[in-house]
């Protein structure tokens, strides 16, 4: 998982290795609101991992 901003992923090696750009982007986790979170500076993520089909999370392909 990736987190929006970090400026390490640009040169991150697994992150790049994707070659669709969409696909990088789904693998950096989405900021969302904590609503109801008794401390204010609470950040949160979302992230889904998807194992089939168009939307998929890229993996490393056998070999590589």
């Amino acid at each position: 998982m990736f987190f929006p901003g970090d400026p390490l992923n640009e040169v991150d090696l697994i992150l790049n290795a994707v070659p669709d750009e969409k696909g990088r982007a789904r693998m950096v986790a989405r900021q969302i609101a904590m609503l109801g979170m008794p401390v204010l500076d609470t950040v949160g993520y979302e992230y889904d991992i998807v194992v089939r089909g168009e939307r998929q999370t890229p993996f490393e392909k056998p070999g590589q």
